[in-house]
């Protein structure tokens, strides 16, 4: 199974026979997969000494779900 979006699916299923039957349905979460990145950086912290700033970019088109 394959989901096209992000959201909820409704999984049903069912077991049918002449004498008897019973069926379940739920709704289960669909998430997109993270969005695969790798970023390093290195530095020296020690007391007082002002601050260091660092920004990162996602993809364009990316998911903003997959972002946590």
């Amino acid at each position: 199974m394959k989901a096209q979006a992000t959201g909820n699916a409704v999984l049903t299923a069912k077991a049918l026979t002449n004498a008897e039957s019973d069926a379940l349905e739920m709704t289960l979460p669909v998430e997109a997969f993270g969005v695969k990145q790798r970023a390093a950086k290195s530095g020296v912290v020690f007391s007082g000494a002002g601050q260091n700033e660092w920004s990162y970019a996602y993809p364009a088109g990316s998911d903003a779900g997959t972002r946590g």
